[in-house]
């Protein structure tokens, strides 16, 4: 990672969590180590230009577009971030940081919908600290 991408991974992370990082010795702290999951009361059915989304619990429906429907499958609690924006750009054929940035954001999307595993932030200490239910709500629309 270079020390530019290392510092625009820096600052994304920050805007995901709202918590300023510091990068390690290799500049990639929190791309390395969350791993964003899936929440367990999603039901998924894919399409050829994205997916669906129902999430259960709430009702909701979602509809994600190719890009965000390929981020959500990397989305398990295995992948980094980082990792997860690696892949983005092998697929799209994108710059490491416009994948970063993609991804960044399709996350938060996702998080602030409530689509994401709660535990998944919790397995993190100091990822978020607004504490249970703040990620929550959604109104069921097109999210990407």
């Amino acid at each position: 990672m270079t020390a530019a991408t290392a510092i625009t991974a820096v600052t994304a992370v920050t805007a995901l969590t709202g918590v300023p990082q510091k990068p390690n010795e290799h500049g990639d702290m929190l791309l390395s180590t969350y791993r964003p999951r899936k929440g367990t009361s999603l039901l998924q059915r894919d399409l050829m230009d994205g997916c669906v989304l129902h999430d259960r619990e709430s009702g909701l429906v979602y509809t994600l577009n190719s890009s965000a429907s390929f981020i959500l499958t990397f989305c398990t609690g295995d992948y980094p971030l980082g990792q997860i924006a690696v892949e983005t750009a092998t697929a799209f054929g994108l710059q490491a940081e416009d994948a970063l940035r993609d991804v960044i954001s399709t996350v938060r999307t996702l998080l602030d919908e409530g689509l994401l595993d709660q535990g998944s932030l919790d397995e993190d200490p100091g990822i978020c600290d607004d504490g249970p239910g703040s990620f929550g709500g959604g109104n069921g629309q097109n999210l990407l």
